[in-house]
């Protein structure tokens, strides 16, 4: 009688702070979700006489099923849906719950981006492109997270952004980044002010004084900027950073990419305020962002797979083998309620 007694003053009290527009938080019922988002460049994948597709998928899986994203972005892939169906059927061969994004390709190149989600977390609301002259399109991903969709509260939306900017360091190459960055950043500006946004991608992006690095991360206000969780406003090209290096895993050059060994930061993944200070339902995990299977102990060479403490070595010798790029992870933390 007591309990019966108790749920209806419960169930009453909802129905009074939603009748009087206030939004009732059951923080008891709260559950936290760990969230992983990892970014990679997969060298060409589709669109290369190197490695066979089946290799690559092979690789691609053997990475993925360690890291088990739950978001994956993807640069240079061949823009054709067989390939983004075939990295879903055979690389997330552990789980029957990921989906990928359509594809874009306004910019006619050779190579797109992609997004793979899974889906019993997340539903794409959303795509578009960023307006503006960038060499190869510039991805607007709308997420909404499905454990925050109750009646009664806000549902948690995340935008991700996947881009892959000019490569090469010619003044001309280094403004075309300038530029795209700018689309990106008045993008942001005029749609998403405040909220969860976090931009993945190869950047090409060789040192922190690039006006493209600056455009992003510290040219617009608070609710607009970008942060870079590793906090680096130096120089990448250094043994003191050699465990945030992303190109190149190799020695030589092979299967369409470069060698010369981890002497560059590429990849970035950047997010919002918004998320780094938990104020949207998003909260970074401190410390999480790492560049996949990079120890630290092969700056300058190829990534060392005989005794890598961070990855199996299949693993490790998977990522050496499938791309020029290592990928880049971050970890978050979202507030939802038990799927059903």
């Amino acid at each position: 009688y007591q309990f019966r007694n108790m749920k209806l003053l419960l169930s009453t009290l909802v129905l009074m702070l939603t009748m009087f527009g206030m939004k009732p938080h059951l923080q008891a019922q709260d559950t936290t979700y760990r969230v992983k988002l990892m970014q990679y460049n997969i060298l060409r994948f589709g669109n290369c006489s190197g490695a066979t597709n089946s290799d690559k998928y092979t690789w691609l899986g053997n990475v993925v099923d360690h890291v088990r994203p739950d978001i994956m972005v993807v640069n240079e892939i061949s823009p054709a849906t067989i390939y983004a169906q075939g990295i879903g059927f055979h690389s997330f061969d552990y789980s029957g719950s990921f989906d990928h994004a359509p594809f874009t390709n306004f910019a006619n190149s050779d190579i797109v981006n992609m997004l793979f989600y899974d889906k019993a977390l997340f539903g794409l609301l959303s795509t578009e492109v960023v307006p503006g002259n960038s060499v190869r399109d510039i991805n607007i991903y709308k997420l909404y997270f499905k454990p925050s969709i109750i009646a009664g509260t806000d549902t948690t939306f995340l935008y991700v952004l996947a881009a892959h900017l000019k490569a090469s360091n010619s003044s001309s190459d280094i403004n075309r980044r300038w530029d795209a960055s700018i689309d990106i950043m008045n993008w942001i500006q005029n749609n998403a002010q405040g909220e969860n946004v976090v931009l993945a991608g190869d950047l090409n992006i060789k040192v922190a004084s690039e006006n493209a690095y600056s455009e992003l991360t510290a040219t617009r206000n608070s609710d607009v900027t970008l942060v870079d969780p590793l906090g680096l406003s130096g120089g990448w090209t250094a043994s003191s950073v050699a465990n945030v290096l992303t190109q190149s895993p190799r020695s030589s050059s092979q299967d369409c990419g470069v060698g010369g060994g981890l002497d560059d930061r590429f990849d970035f993944i950047l997010p919002s305020r918004a998320m780094m200070d938990g104020t949207n339902g998003i909260q970074y995990v401190d410390d999480s962002y790492v560049a996949v299977g990079n120890d630290g102990n092969s700056f300058d060479q190829e990534l060392s797979c005989g005794n890598n403490p961070t990855v199996p070595a299949q693993v490790c010798l998977s990522l050496r083998l499938m791309s020029y790029h290592l990928p880049v992870l971050t970890e978050f933390d979202m507030a939802g309620r038990p799927l059903s």
